[in-house]
């Protein structure tokens, strides 16, 4: 289960899977060293692993033999911490991100790094600024929001440059009664369950 687990490459991943058939084949069914060892293997699925491969009398010569598929949406666990608490429109834009519309953009973000990565999790960290300004319409004044989010790396491609243009879509700003500004980091940590 530790080699599953910290298998970073492909040959990495090949060795921990002949150790996982191997334990599969010296333990009995139900055994919680099996259960083990099984929820790992099962975090290896978009991988291209054949879980048919294993617990045969004869060992299979390689047990990533599929084409990797991508991972869908609804696999995914993410967290979100926005590091702003108590400032104006901050609890509404913490609601919008934990929304479907947020979460689904977030997910995609991730797949397409996957795509370019096959890592199993990706994290990343966008500055969140809002600001409300005033404008003067004569008889009354409007205050106008605007919520932005800008990556904080050079890169181009990746998972936080994806989710510093994604979110901005989908996520609104919610109106204000008075002049104000502030930036804060959202913190987003996506996985494959």
């Amino acid at each position: 289960a530790l080699a599953l687990r910290t298998a970073r490459d492909p040959e990495g991943r090949e060795r921990g899977a002949q150790r996982a058939d191997a334990c599969f084949r010296a333990s009995l069914p139900g055994t919680p060293e099996r259960a083990e060892v099984l929820q790992a293997l099962t975090r290896l699925r978009f991988e291209g692993l054949d879980p048919g491969l294993f617990d045969r009398p004869q060992a299979a010569e390689r047990f990533f033999t599929q084409e990797a598929s991508r991972p869908t949406v609804d696999a995914l666990a993410l967290t979100l911490e926005l590091t702003v608490q108590d400032e104006p429109g901050a609890a509404e834009i913490r609601s919008q991100l934990d929304g479907e519309g947020a979460r689904r953009a977030i997910a995609e973000c991730f797949v397409q790094d996957w795509d370019v990565r096959h890592e199993r999790s990706a994290t990343a960290a966008v500055v969140v600024r809002y600001a409300a300004r005033l404008r003067d319409m004569g008889t009354f004044d409007a205050f106008d929001p605007e919520v932005s989010f800008e990556k904080t790396t050079a890169a181009e491609d990746g998972f936080e440059p994806c989710l510093a243009r994604a979110l901005g879509p989908v996520v609104s700003a919610p109106r204000a009664a008075r002049v104000v500004a502030w930036q804060g980091s959202l913190h987003v940590t996506a996985q494959i369950r």
